[in-house]
Parts: structure tokens; sequence; C-alpha cells
């Protein structure tokens, strides 16, 4: 007679309840088989509800039902809301934070070991007192997906009617396709949240601060530099002379450079005098940099729209300064 060997097709798991259980090597371990519509499971997570409800701790190995969405190892946050969701539904107001990994796979043994959650976690706060607090006084937050951590410290002055809005906060943000590391002030309120300001640009009398961007677990732990160019500006003797506190800055396009300029052109007793007298952001131009001669700053920096009157210049007189410190700078 011949005896037909077949593998066993229903899914086996190693089972273990608490950490001196499950820290036993795996020969020593308990295994069951699992019902239809299955999956195994490594849970180690820690829930606080704080100090009425105390805390739950989950560490076990098993046999788990299958949830649509919920694969590989997540955080203890997507554990709560998105697996075991409604039993905590009436008391997820309550609880103050939670810790650890639930892996879930549905192959034969395979709950062996915890892994890494695939899930982006932020930190979270709000208001300067709460995101000054040490990184492990922080909640953390489980992002949709999409989305990115954020690190924001920007104020925006809309002017004495409609006041000033302060962002000082961490948190899980929309990904933004374009920005990414850390921008401006204005950068985060036009390219950022730009439609949500569309309507009152004109009123906004400035902005400070930086906003940073990140998709690294846990990467927005601390504010860094802009990468944007910015520069000072100001338009006429009067405005440039005022102290740098008190002028305006813009930040600039790709291939600029900051300018401060102070030239006179002279172009005869018929069309008169031209007088340059501003700091902006100008296109570089290759060659012209540093400081230079109101001469040079009209024949290589400006020439082309100089070039059909050239002859009837009578003299240039001033200085011309281009500098591209990756910063707010004295332009």
């Amino acid at each position: 007679m011949k005896y037909l060997s077949t593998l066993p097709t229903d899914l086996v798991c190693y089972v273990c309840d608490g950490e001196d259980e499950c820290s036993l090597p795996l020969d020593e371990l308990n295994t069951e088989v699992c019902d239809e519509f299955s999956v195994c499971s490594f849970i180690n997570v820690t829930v606080d509800f704080g100090p009425v409800l105390g805390t739950a701790i989950d560490f076990f190995r098993s046999c788990a039902p299958a949830v649509e969405g919920v694969e590989g190892c997540i955080t203890a946050e997507r554990y709560v809301d998105d697996y075991i969701g409604a039993e905590f539904s009436d008391v997820r107001d309550f609880i103050m934070g939670e810790v650890g990994t639930a892996c879930f796979c549905e192959d034969q043994l395979c709950n062996t070991e915890l892994g890494e959650p695939e899930d982006l976690v932020c930190y979270v706060c709000d208001g300067e007192d709460e995101c000054s607090l040490p990184l492990d006084e922080l909640n953390t937050e489980v992002c949709d997906e999409f989305s990115v951590c954020s690190f924001i410290n920007v104020t925006v002055d809309f002017g004495p009617v409609l006041g000033t809005a302060i962002d000082f906060f961490r948190s899980c943000v929309a990904a933004v396709e374009g920005v990414e590391g850390c921008i401006t002030a204005e950068r985060y309120v036009d390219d950022y949240i730009g439609a949500e300001f569309s309507d009152v640009r004109d009123f906004i009398m400035g902005e400070v601060g930086t906003a940073c961007f990140c998709d690294d677990q846990l990467c927005n732990t601390e504010l860094g530099e802009p990468e944007d160019l910015v520069c000072y500006i100001c338009d006429g003797e009067d405005e440039c002379s005022l102290p740098l506190d008190e002028l305006n800055t813009e930040v600039c396009d790709e291939f600029s450079v900051c300018l401060f300029i102070n030239v006179t052109v002279d172009f005869g007793p018929v069309l008169g005098t031209a007088i340059d007298f501003f700091r902006s952001c100008v296109p570089a131009v290759e060659g012209v940099e540093g400081c230079i001669t109101a001469e040079r700053y009209v024949d290589d920096y400006i020439g082309a729209e100089f070039s059909d009157v050239r002859d009837f210049i009578m003299g240039e007189v001033g200085t011309a300064c281009f500098c591209e410190t990756n910063s707010v700078i004295q332009n």
C-alpha cells in the first residue's frame, strides 16, 4: 500500500503570554492551529489610561483575527486604533500614551520576533512651553499616508486689524510637493499653506521663523536653518538707511543673489539721471560678484538695458554689491 504524505494547510503560530514566557527559546514555546481568516501575531504594547483607569499591557504571541489594512509591524497607536479600536472607542479620550509594537504575519510559525513599525511616527506638541519639553516627555502620533513630520515656529503679522498668528508645534502634516527640509516663514505661508492665506496676502506685514519637514521616524526633533536664500529689501536712501531689524525680507528664487545698490547714472541733459538705491534678490550673473563699480554694474550686470544709450551716458557713480550667504544677511 502506498501512503501519500501531505503538508498541513492550517496556519500554525507560536503562543505565549507575558514577557517571561515569551522570552523563552522558540523550541520551548507552545503552538496552536489557527482558525480560518487568522494570522500569527507577536504583540508588545503598553497602553496608559491615566491615574484612574491604570495601565494595560499586551505581551503575547498567538493566532489573531486578520484585519483589513493591518499587516506587518505597526505602532502601539495603530494597534489600539486600527486593530482593537472598537474595544477602546469609549475610552480613547482617556489614553495618555501608547508604547510598543504589534506584528502580524501569515506564514507557518512566523511570529518569531518583533520588527520595526513601517508607519511614520512623529513627535507632537503645541506651543512654545510644551515644545520646549525634553523629547522623552513629548507625545507621538502615527501619520496618515502621504504625511511627513513637521516642526513649525512661524509668526505671521497681519497688521493692526487682523493681528498676529503664531504656529509653534510639532506634528504629522500633509506632504506638499517641493516643500521639504527647512524653509522660511515666507515660504511656509506661500508654498505650504498658501491657499489659506490667499485672500489676505496683501495684508501680511511680515513673517518670521522656520518650518521644517522630514520623513524619518521621530525626526522632527529640532529646527534647522532654512535652505532658501533670504535677502533684505528696501527702496530709496531713506528706507535703506533704517536699522536692519526694521527692514523687510524676501525669499529669493533659485539662481539668485542678494544685492545692495547705490548707483547713479547720468545720461546727460536730455535723458536725465537715474538713481538705483535698493536692496533685493536679483538674478546671479556669471562673473559679477562681490562689490563692483557703477560702471561695471551698468556694463556687466544690466548692460543690455543700456546698450542703445551707452554713448549718451555722461558718468556713473556708486557701488553695487552681490552676495549669496544662505541666510538673512546684511546685503
